[in-house]
């Protein structure tokens, strides 16, 4: 379904003066924006996906540099990144092949979601 999409969720690490216990700031990216549909679709914040502060707004989208030089955030160091779905999709199907992370120094961390099968056991006699 158009709209429905996984989305990036990138969380800052608590300095203790932050609106949660847990993390710093919530970044959320505009999956909301995402209309291919049954097709592989490669996003990337090199090629200008948005993100805004998840604080209850949908307005404020900035991307990545933006975020980067802001002076609110331009020290906070990510915590976590959470690639996931909206609690509210009831019948999302979707699949992902893959995630790279590219930090600036240069480490490039790479997920890859497609797993071996186990094998099974034989059977007992």
């Amino acid at each position: 379904m158009a709209s429905q999409d996984w989305a990036v969720f990138i969380y800052t690490r608590t300095d203790g003066t932050d609106d949660a216990s847990w993390y710093g700031q919530r970044f959320v990216n505009d999956y909301g924006t995402h209309t291919a549909t049954d097709a592989w679709t490669e996003y990337s914040t090199d090629d200008g996906m948005q993100f805004r502060r998840s604080s209850g707004t949908t307005t404020g989208y900035m991307d990545f540099s933006a975020i980067r030089s802001n002076p609110d955030y331009e020290n906070a160091l990510i915590e976590m990144i959470s690639v996931q779905t909206m609690s509210n999709y009831a019948n999302f199907n979707g699949a992902m092949d893959g995630l790279t992370i590219t930090l600036t120094n240069g480490n490039v961390g790479i997920v890859n979601f497609v797993g071996e099968a186990a094998p099974y056991p034989s059977p007992r006699p």
